[in-house]
């Protein structure tokens, strides 16, 4: 059986979006190595998820150290806040406790979770 082509439309299936971006994602961060290969060049992806979920990968090792070199070392202004890591959380406020589906409470607060600043890397880095 060979591949068809598809009509380009958002789809509204959550568990089909989800599979979807899952597959597709690792054909994008795939193309983006073997780009990197080819040309000896550096590629960097990043994909936010639907519900805001970052992914990263990048050809030239470490995200975080491709894209200073990509501003010169520096860090622009409006992300030189501290990262989540360096925040003492003792001297955060706290937010409002949020409660599971099911009903129950969790210690854990919204502003914790410091607006979902969190990366999460490919399982393959380029």
């Amino acid at each position: 059986m060979g591949r068809r082509k598809i009509e380009i439309k958002k789809i509204e299936s959550k568990v089909r979006l989800m599979v979807t971006l899952s597959k597709r994602q690792a054909g994008l961060f795939k193309k983006a190595q073997q780009l990197s290969q080819l040309s000896g060049a550096t590629v960097v992806v990043l994909v936010f998820s639907p519900t805001e979920k970052p992914f990263t990968s990048s050809s030239g090792g470490n995200f975080d150290e491709t894209i200073a070199s990509f501003y010169g070392g520096q860090v622009p202004e409006s992300t030189s806040q501290p990262l989540w890591w360096e925040t003492d959380l003792s001297s955060q406020p706290t937010g409002k406790p949020f409660t599971s589906s099911s009903g129950g409470n969790f210690d854990e607060t919204i502003a914790s979770f410091h607006g979902g600043q969190v990366l999460e890397s490919t399982s393959q880095p380029l």
